[in-house]
């Protein structure tokens, strides 16, 4: 039986996806997705990781940040160096933003309703609005590089790329903000920034978080998500 294991938010740790993929008993058969920010904080090569394992690679703020000389903090000095070749992935398509696996979209942060008007223009279908965006996507990356460096205020006028309310940086705080009809797997907002309510309303409407939260001493788990018969599920690896 195929399964999708999807983890995010990685930021240098590769035990953190040995982890879980152990706790999932990840094989044959099984695909893997990472939803962005590979990047900063720890220092280890989850990149090559990732390539050694066949993940499809997600874009994650921080890797875009790079890619187009914005500093984000935190950042490895090692990571700017990387820009050029992290501009090349997404312009190229190797690391889309989006991508979808029975019926669920994934992303880093999200899609907010910000972006209705593309959901309804691929008919609500995750595999369609996940094509869309990644043609928008490599647009916006390529006129990005080309005005390099680029800085916030710049990035402000990037549907996609920039902006509080975009696949990237949306953080589901309300739920004004969070369509309703549409499925998704996401990075980049630590379920603990959010009330039991919260996290519940947002499951209702098909939400599943994956970002990890706190990977200090403290911490005691990693999020995983794993997505098996059109159903998704969030799994917590113990550390």
């Amino acid at each position: 039986m195929t399964r999708t294991v999807v983890v995010s938010d990685l930021h240098g740790r590769a035990d953190l996806l040995t982890r879980a993929l152990d706790h999932a008993g990840f094989g044959g058969g099984d695909s893997l997705i990472i939803a962005g920010d590979l990047v900063d904080v720890g220092t280890d090569d989850t990149i090559s990781l990732a390539e050694e394992l066949g993940a499809t690679v997600l874009a994650g703020n921080h890797e875009v940040s790079a890619a187009i000389g914005l500093r984000i903090s935190p950042q490895n000095p090692e990571t700017l160096k990387m820009g050029p070749e992290l501009a090349r992935r997404f312009a190229s398509g190797e690391w889309p933003l989006a991508t979808a696996v029975d019926g669920w979209l994934i992303t880093h942060a999200g899609v907010s309703v910000a972006l209705d008007d593309i959901v309804m223009r691929a008919g609500g279908d995750p595999e369609s609005v996940a094509t869309v965006l990644n043609d928008l996507f490599r647009t916006e990356i390529s006129s990005a590089v080309r005005r390099m460096p680029v800085t916030w205020d710049d990035l402000a006028s990037f549907r996609l790329i920039g902006g509080e309310m975009g696949p990237l940086w949306f953080r589901p705080m309300s739920l004004h903000h969070v369509p309703s009809g549409l499925r998704q797997v996401v990075g980049h907002t630590p379920p603990e920034m959010l009330s039991e309510s919260q996290l519940a309303a947002l499951e209702s409407r098909g939400w599943r978080l994956v970002e990890p939260g706190n990977r200090g001493e403290a911490a005691s788990a990693y999020r995983y998500a794993v997505i098996e018969d059109g159903e998704s599920r969030v799994e917590e690896a113990p550390l």
